[in-house]
């Protein structure tokens, strides 16, 4: 098959996979029914490629397609399959000037199957798996509460007839053949509809609370039921609505609340937590009859923490509780009251599902947006996932298909994972949560990327292997929010702001001890900005915090220098430096919209602030065009503007991006001045600053950019997400 050629009628051979034309250029319907066919070790890893952006690419532009395609073959190691993607030719669109060296992939996961999208961009919630028509379905609803579903085993969209109200969570099941939900109608009314043909079953007895913590379809004396419960358990026969009269559990109304109704065998059983224990000690969770009205087993003390993030389930006849608070996920058996095992794999428990046979699949919330799957009462983590695509994931769920363990997450868009699907590729694992700065340093001859984010981690890259550096990782304490190159002692360091601390890290020696500057900050505000400058042959390093100031130390020794005052109530958001044949310049982007200009020596300001932004300045970096320096802007409002920082005058400003700049980055590259913006849009621009004009296609990311650098070459590096990727200009 040649490299441009497409097939003239849709194709059934999952070898069309590994044709770059195909995946770029034709069309979304001819290409994702073939995904699920691939099965030799090419054609799966297109398919995962071609799923990891799907919901961004699905309908975007070719050229966006072929870039995002391009990107993710290299976030999936596939160098080779990436250059092949952005060799593809698209009509009425130049040939990709930016090819993609390497990116991490910390955000790609093999197992995802089907990606859940209702409309471009908005959040899904999850509501609940209910076998349709033989079929298991999720379904999910979106903001508007319109009901949304999916075939979990073909992924295709399957349409919810449903009337008025908002489903109840996981309130599904399968009652002689008909998929069944209860419904919260508007009348504060409990209704149970066939989501098949649409209709109302049944409208059950009296106005009632639809705020239930627990409902579910239960067999009761012989019938089929509903079961709802919040402070009391309250049951319907489901052909009449009319309510059943159960027995009370013995305890005091509003001291207890009903979390679950799980059912072992025909026995209806229901799992009270204690609301307002008095005194404190006897709270506790525990299992009844609801036939009877009896406790089944002891009741189990599990502190409040752990009681609000418990889920319960059913796994070989026994009644399992996890709970998860700061420390440890644990498990008890509700029947006998014995604490089965103890696990740290989650951080928040989200849902629960028994198996066959092999556990409970648990699922938690970590600050990263992932997934952690866990199996009890072993306790063994099964499976990490990236499950938190592009907003945080709320409800996350397993069930078994085919023998095939499938977890179900909400989110925008939401996804479907398969635990069992072989690995492909080779993705470059990184940071696990946001990356918020990025420098480019030398050592030893070699050229570094550093990057900082939320995991509080520092990592080192190499800028021409993307292989992690001998001493790939530093872990601080808090989250970093800016980088900044330094020498210290002739060696290589990077400073890094944590929060209301400075710390230098050394490049060269793995071994050497960090140096934190905590204590040289007059008060615990947070850091803001950090920028490095030379006065008289000498560096200094400077750290902006919210106070009206910016602390400043001379290197290597850390001796305390004078602040520079910047102005009352102002706090600074970004800085920079750059050097004239006569001085050096401090400017600073500030949060009451303006530009300050400082002599770095004397701390002195230099003319009166400069003003033109409407919002605050976030975004700065300095170019040399026309053979002077100048300064680079912008923040929320999207216009970048540059400045003659000697001159303290503006010299032009030009529209970057609607959502606003994160990130500015310069370069020279073939002698024309250019500038780089990173936006929320998920997109780099590339701008000729001399003509003022975007010289390039959008560079485009699956995820928000908040970080750009350059190298000495011209290389760009894109903090996107979690992610980092080096571009080389072609």
């Amino acid at each position: 098959m040649s490299e441009q050629r497409l097939p003239s009628r849709r194709p059934q051979s999952a070898r069309w996979l590994t044709e770059p034309a195909f995946l770029v250029r034709a069309n979304r319907t001819w290409v994702e029914p073939l995904l699920d066919r691939a099965d030799k070790e090419q054609e799966r890893l297109a398919a995962a490629v071609y799923r990891a952006s799907l919901d961004r690419h699905r309908y975007a532009p070719v050229e966006e397609r072929r870039q995002l395609l391009a990107l993710d073959a290299a976030r999936y190691g596939d160098r080779d399959l990436s250059a092949r993607i952005l060799a593809t030719e698209v009509a009425g669109v130049l040939t990709a000037r930016w090819r993609i060296d390497w990116s991490t992939g910390s955000q790609v996961d093999h197992r995802l199957r089907h990606v859940l999208e209702q409309e471009i961009g908005v959040p899904l919630t999850y509501v609940g798996i209910v076998a349709k028509r033989g079929r298991p379905t999720a379904i999910l609803t979106d903001h508007n509460h319109n009901v949304c579903g999916w075939d979990l085993v073909t992924g295709a969209k399957v349409a919810i007839l449903f009337g008025h109200g908002r489903l109840l969570t996981d309130a599904f099941g399968v009652v002689d053949g008909r998929a069944l939900a209860v419904v919260a109608e508007r009348d504060y009314r409990l209704g149970v509809w066939d989501l098949d043909a649409g209709t109302r079953v049944v409208r059950l007895e009296g106005p009632t609370s639809v705020r239930f913590d627990a409902v579910a379809f239960v067999r009761f004396a012989g019938r089929t039921a509903v079961a709802a419960g919040d402070a009391l358990v309250k049951l319907w026969d489901l052909e009449t609505g009319a309510r059943i009269p159960v027995p009370g559990f013995g305890v005091r109304y509003g001291s207890v609340k009903i979390v679950a109704f799980p059912t072992v065998g025909d026995r209806p059983l229901a799992v009270t937590s204690s609301v307002h224990a008095d005194p404190p000690d006897d709270a506790s969770v525990r299992l009844w009859d609801v036939t009877t009205g009896r406790p089944v087993g002891p009741p189990i003390p599990i502190a409040g923490q752990l009681r609000d993030a418990m889920t319960v389930a059913v796994a070989d006849n026994r009644v399992l509780a996890i709970a998860k608070g700061f420390g440890p996920a644990r498990t008890w058996d509700l029947t006998t009251g014995v604490e089965l095992t103890a696990d740290g794999g989650a951080s928040t428990i989200d849902g629960t599902d028994a198996t066959d046979g092999t556990g409970l699949l648990a699922f938690g919330r970590d600050g990263d947006w992932a997934t952690t799957v866990w199996e009890a009462p072993r306790g063994r983590q099964v499976a990490r996932i990236p499950t938190g695509r592009r907003y945080s994931v709320r409800g996350t769920r397993a069930t078994v298909v085919d023998g095939r363990r499938l977890v179900v997450a909400d989110g925008s868009p939401g996804g479907v994972w398969d635990l069992g699907v072989p690995r492909v590729g080779d993705p470059m694992t990184g940071h696990t949560s946001t990356v918020r700065a990025l420098a480019v340093i030398q050592d030893a001859g070699n050229t570094l990327v550093v990057s900082g984010g939320d995991d509080t981690t520092v990592r080192f890259w190499d800028l021409d292997a993307g292989a992690a550096a001998r001493h790939a990782r530093v872990s601080l304490t808090y989250p970093v929010s800016a980088l900044v190159a330094a020498t210290r002692d002739g060696h290589a360091a990077v400073a890094a702001a944590c929060a209301w601390d400075v710390v230098l890290v050394p490049v060269a020696d793995p071994t050497a001890p960090m140096v934190s500057l905590v204590d040289r900050f007059s008060e615990d505000r947070n850091v803001t900005a950090l920028a490095v400058g030379t006065v008289d042959g000498r560096t200094r390093l400077l750290a902006a915090t919210e106070e009206p100031a910016v602390n400043a130390w001379e290197l290597p020794d850390l001796a305390d220098l004078p602040d520079v005052s910047t102005a009352p109530d102002v706090t600074v958001s970004t800085m920079t430096t750059t050097s004239t044949s006569t001085r050096t310049l401090l400017m600073t982007g500030n949060a009451d919209n303006t530009v300050r200009v400082f002599d770095l020596a004397t701390g002195e300001p230099l003319g009166p602030p400069l003003t033109g932004h409407p919002h605050p300045v976030t975004a700065m970096a300095t170019a040399v065009l026309d053979g002077r320096t100048v300064v680079l802007t912008s923040g929320r409002d999207g216009t970048l503007r540059t400045w003659d920082p000697v001159a303290g005058e503006p010299i032009a400003s030009f529209w970057a991006s609607y959502y606003g700049v994160n990130a500015i980055a310069t370069a020279t590259i073939d002698g024309t001045s250019l500038a780089f913006t990173g936006s929320d849009d998920r997109r780099v621009r590339v701008w000729d600053l001399a003509n003022r004009q975007q010289v390039e296609p959008d560079l485009c990311f699956p995820w928000p950019v908040h970080a750009l650098a350059t190298a000495p070459d011209g290389r760009l590096v894109v903090a996107y997400g979690n992610e980092i990727a080096v571009l080389r200009p072609t």
